[in-house]
């Protein structure tokens, strides 16, 4: 498995692509899981997108979560994603997922992944291919340096330290993406593409952002009906925040900032 390392702007150090995680079969498996019929966990429809959360209820911005049972299938996803060599090097125990589903070339704002997580972020790409873009926002607002990355289907895209902490990225809402040969950072691992490209989106694109949550709590073998309607309210809170505090302002103009 080779890791591409971002070669655009100061992002570069921090970032991290393997184009060819997921072979053919293993995106089939793992979408048909996906795909499963599962009424414990259903989708949350936002403003832009579809989302299941798995490994916790969100408790704070800076808290922690509340540890709850994952899909049968995950945990060996988690242990796959430990071996990468970006997560292995900082001994990380991942256990939270956010399950995006895309359809119609919708994207996602400009956004950081707060201070809930350790500065690791994985974002495992499903069904076709999207633009993520990078920018540094300073302390004026003012918009810093840029980079583009072309997540395609079946790629693992790993960010880490600065790149979390201080960069914001998002994912524009468009039916195609142009290859800019001013920002693109992967350009030497898009067989088949060229600078200047134009990339369709798919009708549905899934993206697993995987991530390890700083402090989990145990949850009570027995709960009482007042603490799992407090479990309930946060995690609608939680999904309240994701989808109107900015994260998906389909008003809000990605180039604008």
């Amino acid at each position: 498995m080779k890791r591409w390392r971002v070669t655009a702007c100061e992002v570069a150090a921090n970032v991290y692509y393997y184009p060819s995680f997921l072979s053919e079969a293993q995106q089939a498996t793992l979408t048909a899981l996906i795909d499963e019929p599962d009424e414990t966990r259903p989708w949350q429809t936002l403003t832009q997108r579809r989302l299941k959360m798995y490994g916790g209820t969100p408790v704070a911005s800076a808290g922690g979560t509340v540890a709850e049972t994952v899909p049968h299938w995950l945990p060996a996803l988690w242990a796959a994603l430990e071996r990468v060599d970006v997560v292995a090097e900082r001994g990380l125990r991942l256990n939270h997922v956010l399950l995006n589903e895309y359809v119609e070339g919708r994207g996602i704002g400009w956004h950081q992944d707060g201070p809930l997580y350790h500065d690791c972020a994985l974002v495992l790409s499903l069904g076709g291919d999207a633009l993520m873009r990078f920018f540094e926002r300073g302390k004026e607002g003012e918009r810093g340096g840029e980079a583009h990355v072309l997540l395609r289907r079946g790629s693992l895209l790993i960010f880490t330290d600065e790149a979390y902490t201080r960069w914001h990225h998002g994912i524009a809402t468009a039916t195609a993406d142009r290859l800019d040969d001013r920002f693109l950072a992967n350009a030497a691992t898009l067989e088949g593409l060229h600078v200047g490209d134009l990339v369709a989106r798919p009708s549905r694109r899934l993206s697993l952002t995987v991530r390890a949550v700083k402090a989990v709590a145990e949850r009570p073998a027995l709960q009482t009906a007042e603490q799992r309607s407090e479990l309930t309210r946060r995690a609608q809170t939680f999904y309240h925040n994701v989808s109107e505090l900015g994260h998906d302002d389909e008003s809000r103009d990605m180039d604008a900032y």
